[in-house]
């Protein structure tokens, strides 16, 4: 699984590259940062939190999925218009 963090003011923001393995009930992550004023990490997965993620899998219905996305502008629901200054 990767979570890349990529783009504008991102540099703050980790990328997080981890294999999980179910079945013999193992992680291993690293996460890493563009901007090398930022220290990555290796770690693992606690038993609880492989847990969540194989209940998150097992609960998807993976068939209504989008298959295709569109990239767009992005705001967070907590602004408003008027917090928005282009």
């Amino acid at each position: 699984m990767n979570l890349s963090a990529f783009g504008v003011e991102s540099d703050g923001f980790p990328s997080i590259e981890a294999h999980l393995d179910f079945q013999h009930d193992s992680s291993s992550c690293t996460k890493s940062f563009y901007n090398p004023a930022y220290k990555g990490s290796t770690y693992r997965l606690s038993r609880t939190e492989m847990q969540k993620i194989l209940n998150f899998l097992q609960d998807v219905n993976f068939k209504e999925l989008k298959k295709e996305y569109t990239v767009g502008p992005h705001r967070p629901a907590y602004f408003n218009n008027n917090d928005i200054h282009n």
